[in-house]
């Protein structure tokens, strides 16, 4: 397995994929039901594109099932159940395109958590229980982005004028970040919207309750991930069959470490834009709820 050194920052954009991460990428979306590749992968595929091939493998039987979906929608409420306690303030105005830009990255974040959360656990040499799930909890949900669910295109961080750099500058600050994930990216297409729903959110992530939803939401990820349906075999003796260096898994546990440490946050960032823009009640939905299995 021989990853090449890429710079720590470095990703592979959508429009910039071709071949076998092309052919990843498609899967990803098709199987997570989304039309975004997210950071996490995409910093992956430039970083480990063999281990991002294995690990897909065995993480994509799992992203795929009832369960996982099930247990996306379960983080997804509490996140929810708990910003609205801020009573996020509804903007006075706002683009239709950025309301469906929230929708796609509230549905797609739990996933995520649940994914980065699954693979930091393999990595760490932890196996799922694999204790007995229900025969409908272990179904393979319909692959394939939904109707309705639009392409988000992100601003490129080279690109992006002062004003939206700014922006960005504020939140990385703020929040502790070493990367600007993809939602800000998307909203700063529209950046006074970006702007108004970041100041509605930012005087709340130094609270004492901000910070107890983001322990909430981890604990739940821990719990979730310890009873996938299926096998994650991707711990150190195996990668080190598969051809990683030492070198190559301590970058891995520092990756996979950041981005598990941000997307509780990024997770509760995106409930609280979904309560302001599409209210309590419908932010509790799935934005894209699986269809009911014919019995």
């Amino acid at each position: 397995m021989a990853d090449s050194a890429a710079h720590p920052g470095a990703e592979i954009l959508e429009d910039h994929a071709e071949g076998r991460i092309k052919t990843l990428y498609d899967d990803i979306k098709a199987t997570l039901r989304v039309p975004v590749v997210n950071l996490v992968f995409r910093v992956l595929a430039a970083q480990y594109p063999d281990y991002l091939q294995v690990a897909w493998r065995t993480l994509q039987p799992n992203a795929q099932t009832a369960f996982f979906e099930m247990s996306s929608d379960e983080l997804r409420r509490r996140a929810v159940a708990g910003v609205a306690e801020f009573e996020p303030a509804p903007p006075r105005t706002l683009g239709a395109e950025v309301t469906d830009i929230v929708r796609v990255f509230h549905y797609v974040n739990p996933k995520l958590l649940l994914a980065v959360g699954a693979l930091r656990a393999a990595l760490n040499g932890q196996e799922p229980r694999l204790q007995e799930l229900s025969r409908d909890e272990k179904r393979q949900i319909e692959r394939g982005v939904p109707v309705g669910a639009p392409t988000t295109r992100q601003v490129d961080l080279e690109e992006a004028d002062d004003r939206v750099r700014g922006i960005f500058d504020d939140i990385r600050l703020t929040l502790g970040l070493s990367v600007i994930n993809s939602d800000y990216r998307a909203l700063a297409s529209r950046p006074d919207d970006l702007e108004t729903l970041w100041s509605s959110l930012k005087p709340h992530v130094d609270s004492p309750r901000y910070g107890q939803i983001v322990r909430e939401l981890r604990s739940m990820t821990r719990a979730h991930v310890s009873v996938l349906p299926f096998r994650m075999d991707l711990n150190p003796h195996t990668l080190r069959h598969s051809g990683l260096s030492e070198q190559q898994l301590d970058g891995l546990r520092t990756t996979l470490s950041e981005f598990y440490g941000l997307l509780p946050g990024l997770v509760v960032n995106t409930a609280f834009f979904a309560v302001a823009t599409l209210g309590r009640d419908e932010a509790l939905r799935s934005p894209y709820p699986l269809a009911v299995p014919a019995r």
